[in-house]
């Protein structure tokens, strides 16, 4: 008994020691998808409906830079994080059309780290109130 109390003394520091990461500086950001449907709720990025290609559309900051997006081809969609004091961002579907997406954003603790979690706390497209839900449904 007298050689494994040391030993759990120092598992239990090694524990305290390296079990608890500083993370202050943990920044988690909500993610959004964006679907794109026609009025009859047909999916207009993929399937026999599609009309746009959802590997050439691009998402910009209202500041004209690249967002990053990813392609999800399990719930046909567009997905991104939303990003730090950025409010407004452009989906670029063709050449000829944009979608405006603006977030009003707040800050609430994180359930993934142990930092805080950027989120929309409302969304507007094209000026227009939505849903504030994970998934942006824009009827095209």
């Amino acid at each position: 008994m007298n050689k494994i109390r040391p030993i759990l003394i120092f598992i239990l520091m090694t524990a305290l020691i390296f079990g608890c990461n500083d993370c202050d500086d943990c920044l988690d950001t909500q993610e959004k998808n964006l679907l794109i449907v026609d009025n009859n709720g047909n999916n207009l990025l993929f399937g026999s409906n599609a009309i746009f290609d959802p590997f050439n559309v691009n998402l910009n900051f209202e500041t004209g830079a690249a967002s990053a997006w990813f392609v999800d081809e399990q719930t046909q969609s567009i997905w991104f994080a939303l990003e730090p004091e950025q409010t407004t961002y452009i989906l670029q579907l063709d050449d000829t059309y944009s979608i405006f997406i603006e977030f009003d954003l707040g800050e609430r603790k994180s359930e993934r780290c142990c930092g805080n979690q950027i989120y929309s706390t409302s969304t507007q497209v094209n000026g227009v109130m939505v849903d504030n839900s994970d998934t942006i449904t824009i009827t095209y």
